[in-house]
C-alpha cells in the first residue's frame, strides 16, 4: 500500500481567515501551517503580493512548491487540491487545475555515465 500511496494519490485542504474577509485580496501575508496525514504535507502561504505558494511533501518522496496567482473569485476561503499521477503532481484551486508540475524536470534526471 506504501508504494501505490507514493505513486498516485491526492491530498486537499481548506484555507481561509473568518477574521479578514479581504484576506485573498489585501496586501498582508498569511501562513498556514502544514496540513499533515500518512506521511504527506500540505502548506499554504499567501503573499502581500496575492501569490499563493502551496508546499507538498511526500508524493515520490519529494517536496514540490507551486507559485501561483491567488484565485480571483475566491471569497472567504480557498480550496486547494494536489493530485499525482504518472509522475505529475498537479495543483488545483477551488476545483480548477492551475499548475502542473513534472515529478522529475529532465534536469533533475541522473544520467547514466559509462564507466571507462
Amino acid at each position: 500500500m506504501a508504494n501505490r500511496l507514493q505513486k498516485e494519490g491526492t491530498a486537499a485542504r481548506v484555507i481561509g481567515n473568518p477574521a479578514q474577509p479581504d484576506w485573498t485580496t489585501n496586501s498582508s501575508e498569511y501562513i498556514f501551517p502544514p496540513a499533515e496525514h500518512m506521511g504527506l504535507s500540505l502548506a499554504a502561504k499567501k503573499t502581500g503580493d496575492r501569490k499563493l505558494h502551496v508546499t507538498i511533501s511526500g508524493p515520490y518522496k519529494r517536496c514540490f512548491t507551486f507559485v501561483v496567482d491567488m484565485p480571483t473569485n475566491a471569497a472567504s476561503r480557498v480550496e486547494i487540491a494536489v493530485a499525482w499521477k504518472k509522475k505529475e503532481i498537479d495543483l488545483y484551486l477551488n476545483g480548477r487545475l492551475v499548475s502542473t508540475q513534472k515529478a522529475w524536470p529532465e534536469e533533475e534526471r541522473r544520467v547514466r555515465v559509462p564507466r571507462p
